[in-house]
């Protein structure tokens, strides 16, 4: 005869609760993949085309008239790799459950991440064997969706002031559109024609933290 936890495997209750508490997991560090990420331009690796001698680098998103702006796919892309990476740090050995007599071996994680201006869709494959007593089921496939209406919106800010001009910073072709959003713009010179660019949204807050995205630009350097 089944015990009470062992019934719950069969019954799956209890895989229901694992599959939640992944799930969320997967959820909370897509959203700190965001802050994280939005420091370092969206990206989780840094692209070739990026600064080296700062103390935080960023990527640029644009070198003189060439376009690097990161497409959906990318940020996207990047924000798997942070999951992937970080998400034992939420799962946290499953203590929760083992505290409870289960045993749960994981694999490793992989998640495919689609970006849109509304939200973030993550499906993520995990292996899990759980074992309880005798009784052991096997999950593998987990989902979990982020909104992203602010942070789409800042990534397209920034789009535009990335592209605000090609020969040098233009701080009157993006001031209104920051005013607009509820917007800080910090704007940083790195040389005669590179600029560093923060924008800190006011209304964009991920654990106690504003948003932030930043990146650099350098423009062709001024003849005059």
């Amino acid at each position: 005869m089944l015990g009470t936890e062992e019934a719950l495997i069969e019954s799956g209750l209890a895989k229901e609760a694992i599959k939640s508490y992944v799930e969320s997991c997967i959820k909370n560090t897509a959203k700190e993949g965001i802050l994280d990420n939005g420091y370092y331009g969206g990206y989780f690796v840094l692209p070739e085309q990026s600064t080296t001698d700062l103390f935080d680098n960023v990527p640029y998103y644009k070198v003189y008239s060439q376009d690097f702006f990161p497409s959906d796919e990318v940020i996207a892309s990047e924000l798997g790799k942070y999951v992937d990476a970080l998400l034992d740090l939420c799962l946290n050995d499953f203590q929760p459950f083992m505290e409870q007599g289960y045993n749960i071996i994981a694999g490793k994680p992989s998640s495919t991440v689609k970006l849109s201006p509304t939200k973030l869709s993550i499906e993520t494959t995990l292996p899990l064997t759980v074992t309880l007593g005798t009784t052991v089921t096997e999950i593998s496939s987990f989902y979990a969706e982020v909104s992203t209406k602010d942070f789409y919106n800042d990534l397209e800010v920034a789009r535009v002031i990335a592209n605000s001009t090609n020969e040098m910073v233009c701080l009157s072709c993006f001031s209104d559109l920051a005013v607009e959003n509820d917007l800080f713009v910090g704007t940083y010179a790195i040389s005669n024609d590179t600029y560093l660019f923060e924008i800190t949204d006011n209304n964009y807050v991920i654990d106690y933290n504003n948003f932030k995205l930043r990146f650099a630009v350098r423009y062709n350097e001024s003849t005059e």
